[in-house]
């Protein structure tokens, strides 16, 4: 093993372990460590998924590293201080805050204290840990990007009848204004399909295209 390898074996193996004290609450999370422990963890994943199979750290399968990354990216969003970004698949421009949380995508996190251009942290959204997504679900809908680690609060939180009320009446109006944008885009795509079908010369496309109408139709009912 080189000098190069001895020190990456090192690395990793302290990421490791860092993790699995983070896990047992035998420490608290530490920016820097964090940072340094998701940039050892993703070279190794990478090296893994370019074919190279280097003998470093403690051994343990690929899918096992990938659960610790996911573990240590977790404890990094809920205890910096930060920004997010969220992208939806394939999509090269953040969504707005506020508007539709994608169900296929990524998460971007930059530490408030970052201090490098690659301090940069992504996630894939289904390998967020659902605690931690549901907070970020609701901030975003909030129109909030940035976070703090008071937002992901692990204890159980009692609120008094009026403090729940509010908070209620908060949700049904975020929720009534994602179901009126969701409405817009459907009636959008209704007369989009309608103006496509009443060119069409193809019956079977014609046909295709008043079915996908009528799916939209049927549950946002027809455009006025």
């Amino acid at each position: 093993m080189t000098q190069h390898e001895r020190r990456l074996s090192m690395a990793l193996d302290d990421a490791y372990h860092y993790c699995r004290r983070l896990e047992a609450r035998e420490e608290n999370p530490e920016l820097f460590h964090l940072m340094a422990a998701l940039h050892t963890v993703d070279a190794a994943l990478q090296s893994a998924e370019e074919g190279q199979e280097p003998r470093l750290g403690p051994r343990i399968s690929c899918e096992a590293w990938s659960r610790v990354r996911d573990s240590l990216y977790d404890f990094l969003v809920t205890s910096t201080p930060g920004y997010f970004l969220v992208y939806a698949n394939d999509d090269a421009t953040p969504c707005e805050a506020g508007n539709q949380w994608p169900d296929k995508g990524l998460l971007e996190f930059y530490p408030e204290s970052g201090r490098r251009r690659e301090d940069r942290f992504t996630s894939n959204l289904d390998n967020l840990d659902p605690g931690t997504k549901t907070t970020l679900r609701w901030l975003f809908a909030e129109g909030r990007q940035n976070v703090r680690p008071s937002d992901f609060s692990k204890q159980p939180i009692v609120l008094e009848e009026e403090e729940a009320n509010e908070l209620l009446d908060r949700l049904y109006l975020v929720c009534a204004e994602e179901a009126a944008r969701g409405k817009k885009r459907a009636h959008q795509k209704w007369w989009q399909l309608y103006w496509e079908a009443s060119s069409c010369r193809d019956n079977q496309e014609k046909r295709r295209l008043h079915k996908d109408m009528d799916r939209l139709q049927a549950v946002w009912g027809r455009p006025s």
